[in-house]
């Protein structure tokens, strides 16, 4: 089965990024991730054995970290502006907590055999890209958007998903929640 650890993002939340997807249509062939699949990635598993979910639910509930306060802000792209793969909405307040979830969830995850994630960088992906028509247009409408807030959750838990892929995209089911605190 094919795993990632993420943080669920709140119907209000989803509703106020959602409404940049058009927009972003306006310059980029996307694909967009679909609402019910937005999420606050964590650290990508990958494939993993089924036998050994047990010891990998048990070695995540290890994970200690108070519940905090994320705050959305700002669009990107990876990897350059210049050729854009994946469009994203930056997450600004609350990034050190994430990214020592992240660290936790590493260490938590290392002796499965996961590659490790040197460069971790807090977003949530609206979009992937199969094509630039309007890259001018495109880094306009980034610079634009560069201050603008979408918006803050409070984060109490994380969760193991499981991905499936199918003609239609991927569906996410979450395979256990765990509880900040």
């Amino acid at each position: 089965m094919r795993l990632f650890t993420a943080i669920k993002l709140p119907d209000d939340i989803i509703e106020v990024i959602t409404v940049l997807q058009p927009e972003i249509s306006r310059y980029l062939r996307v694909k967009d991730v679909k609402r019910e699949n937005l999420h606050l990635t964590l650290k990508f598993l990958g494939e993993f054995d089924d036998a050994r979910l047990g010891d990998l639910i048990h070695s995540l509930s290890m994970v200690s970290l108070k519940p905090f306060k994320v705050e959305l802000a700002g669009l990107g792209c990876f990897p350059l502006c210049a050729s854009p793969r994946i469009v994203w909405v930056g997450c600004v307040g609350g990034s050190g907590e994430v990214e020592s979830l992240h660290a936790q969830i590493e260490s938590a995850t290392l002796g499965f055999g996961f590659s490790e994630d040197h460069r971790f960088h807090p977003h949530i992906t609206l979009a992937r890209v199969k094509s630039a028509f309007d890259l001018n247009g495109f880094r306009s409408f980034l610079g634009e958007h560069a201050g603008s807030g979408f918006g803050s959750f409070q984060v109490e838990c994380f969760q193991l998903f499981k991905s499936t892929l199918s003609p239609n995209g991927p569906s996410y089911f979450v395979v256990e929640e765990y509880p900040l605190g």
